[in-house]
């Protein structure tokens, strides 16, 4: 049997206040439910600063668009009881 675990994307870069209000959110998210977080600077990749540049922070789950510049916890939070599991 699979565990079903949400796969979430963060795409920011440095000196980003609303990247690390995000980065906050779903670290202390982490702590109850399972999902994997995967973080791209968006100024590392020539590709990625160009399709995102004026847009982050980013978050995606499981390959579809989630949230831009703010996240609702609540939205998230119903998301992540939908396709993961939770920590007991």
């Amino acid at each position: 049997t699979g565990i079903n675990m949400a796969e979430i994307v963060l795409y920011s870069k440095n000196n980003c206040h609303l990247c690390d209000e995000m980065k906050i959110v779903l670290t202390n998210l982490q702590r109850e439910y399972r999902f994997k977080l995967t973080e791209f600077d968006i100024e590392s990749d020539n590709e990625l600063f160009a399709k995102y540049r004026e847009k982050i922070p980013v978050l995606t789950i499981n390959g579809k668009l989630f949230a831009k510049y703010r996240i609702d916890e609540k939205k998230l939070i119903k998301k992540l009881e939908s396709s993961s599991v939770r920590n007991i």
